[in-house]
This record gives C-alpha cells, sequence and structure tokens, in this order.
C-alpha cells in the first residue's frame, strides 16, 4: 500500500474545479474504480461516480483519464493522475455524463432490426463477433476527432455505426443499412483516424468503412 494523489475534474451546481485527493492503496495493482469507490466511501461521498458490473462489461464507467478516454474498472491507477468525465457530451455532476442520446438516438433512427428470419449459419462473420463486444461505454464518442455533440444531428457518434454493423452483418439480416449509415452522416468519417475502443474493435475498419 501507498498513499497517491488523484486530481478530479468536478462539476456540479454549476461550478467546475479541480480537486486533488489523497489515497492509500495498491498504485500499479488496484484500479481507478477502486481508487474512485475509496475516495467516494472515506472522503467525499458527494463525488458523483457511475458503475455497474466493476469488471468491463457493463460499459457504465468510462471516463477520461490524463485527457483519453478510459474504463475506470480496466485502468491501473497511478500517482498524479489528473482524471475527468467523458468529453463531447453534456455532464450531469462529476463524473457522471448524460447517456440518454445513446437511447433516443437509437429509437429515433430505428436502429434495431425487423423481426429476423432463417436459419443461423454454421459460420458467423468474423467482424459480427468483434463489433458485438460493444458495451456502449462512449469511450469511441469521446475520443473521436470528428464527432461534436451540438453536431450530432448531422452527423452521428461512431457508437451508432457500431450498431448499424451489428445489424449489418448479424447471421440473419436480409437489409441493407448502406442508406441508414449515410443518413447518420458516415461520409464525414471518410478520412478519419483509428477511433478508440478499450474492447479493441477496429470502429473506423469494420463498422464505418463498411459503409463507406
Amino acid at each position: 500500500m501507498e498513499t497517491i494523489t488523484l486530481t478530479i475534474k468536478r462539476n456540479a451546481e454549476n461550478k467546475t474545479w479541480d480537486e486533488t485527493f489523497c489515497v492509500d492503496i495498491d498504485s500499479g495493482r488496484s484500479t481507478i474504480l477502486e481508487a474512485l469507490q475509496q475516495i467516494k466511501q472515506d472522503v467525499d461521498p458527494t463525488l458523483a461516480i457511475r458503475y455497474g458490473c466493476r469488471y468491463k462489461h457493463c460499459g457504465l464507467c468510462g471516463i477520461s483519464v490524463n485527457g483519453t478516454a478510459r474504463m475506470a474498472c480496466m485502468t491501473k491507477v497511478k500517482t498524479g493522475m489528473t482524471i475527468g468525465p467523458l468529453e463531447k457530451m453534456p455532464i450531469l455532476q462529476d463524473l457522471m455524463v448524460d447517456r440518454s442520446f445513446v437511447t433516443e438516438t437509437i429509437k429515433e433512427k430505428k436502429l434495431f432490426h425487423q423481426p429476423l428470419t432463417g436459419t443461423t449459419p454454421s459460420a458467423i462473420n468474423e467482424n459480427y463477433l468483434t463489433v458485438s463486444k460493444c458495451t456502449d461505454c462512449l469511450s469511441c464518442v469521446s475520443g473521436s476527432s470528428i464527432y461534436y455533440h451540438d453536431n450530432r444531428n448531422e452527423v452521428a457518434a461512431p457508437l451508432f455505426f457500431v450498431k448499424l454493423a451489428q445489424l449489418q452483418l448479424h447471421p440473419l439480416n436480409q437489409d441493407d443499412y448502406q442508406s441508414k449509415a449515410h443518413e447518420l452522416g458516415v461520409k464525414a468519417y471518410e478520412n478519419s483516424p483509428p477511433i478508440p475502443c478499450p474492447y479493441g474493435i477496429p470502429i473506423k475498419k469494420i463498422a464505418i468503412d463498411l459503409f463507406l
């Protein structure tokens, strides 16, 4: 155990400030999520954080670490880190962002299958298995150089092209989602650099280029 310092970008009651906390924890082995839980439990119960499963399955603990989107449950904590909310989306409080635009966009753009028929093939497309790893953690949204929340009605976040790829590559799918992708602004991503994903999904290669 050692004492480490973490700086957290706070946001509450229309105020923003940086606050430094000292935590006694196993640096390099414990996760950022464990450190945040300890701060909330032992130091400041008003710190707003979001998490669910605590082990990379729910996608709820996405944060910014030194300016890069990370999963708090998957990232080892080290002293001197600056931790903030994911970027490019509204902040509810502290490290919690407003995720409502995800379900709103899925409903509005009808990003779901119509009833599927047919028989599951013996071999399933490998890219379908890859895009199915997505947990809606929003790291790709925060880390994209193309997406901006205020422009979301013209150019959708990378997450929604992952959703489309899941539909397009589904083994029982018989529909073509090309026009839907262009409706969401896929063309804007044509020259996009690689888009970050903590689960290793090559979003540009298999979810965006699929529709270009």
